[in-house]
């Protein structure tokens, strides 16, 4: 009888009631929706945004597998290994970038690149990759055996070849074929 009497008393009672049942109703339907079959599913957002981070790591893993080999193979001063990650088109020609880089094996020693990268984007077609990249690259330079370092972003084409990406340009700072030809 109190509780009768305090429900018709309290119409604040039930307003926090229907209040509560409100909140509680539009939480759930947020959470999950019903399909045309009527079976539950998950909140789309959710899952979308999981299905869209992972090729973005993997186009990412890619230019840095393609960039490490670049680097290994220069900072070596092995110009074979380095040109046969440079696609056949690439931009500024292809000759000049092999006769720059072997330049800059007779010109520095002690080459050390390091980068992290800033951004990776693919074009719609997934077949261009761009890529920037913030860079350190030290040398010392043969002639006057001084340590050189250079510091700055700049940024990463490439394209997709036969399965294997390849280097399609580079922007300025150069981070190889200093020297040019």
């Amino acid at each position: 009888m109190w509780n009768k009497r305090l429900w018709k008393e309290g119409s604040a009672m039930k307003r926090i009631f229907t209040a509560f049942f409100a909140i509680f109703t539009v939480f759930l339907m947020a959470s999950v929706s019903v399909n045309a079959m009527g079976s539950k599913t998950e909140k789309a957002d959710k899952t979308s945004s999981k299905e869209m981070a992972a090729p973005i790591r993997n186009h990412q893993q890619m230019v840095q597998e393609v960039l490490d080999n670049l680097i290994s193979a220069y900072s070596s001063g092995n110009a074979s290994g380095f040109m046969s990650f440079v696609a056949d088109d690439f931009a500024g020609d292809k000759t000049i970038l092999d006769g720059a880089v072997r330049k800059d094996f007779s010109s520095f020693t002690n080459i050390d690149i390091r980068y992290t990268f800033n951004n990776v984007t693919v074009d719609s077609t997934g077949k261009m990759i761009y890529a920037s990249v913030t860079f350190t690259r030290s040398h010392t330079v043969i002639k006057t055996n001084k340590q050189a370092e250079i510091r700055g972003s700049t940024d990463f084409v490439f394209r997709m070849v036969n399965n294997t990406l390849v280097l399609k340009s580079m922007g300025k700072p150069l981070v190889f074929g200093l020297s040019g030809p």
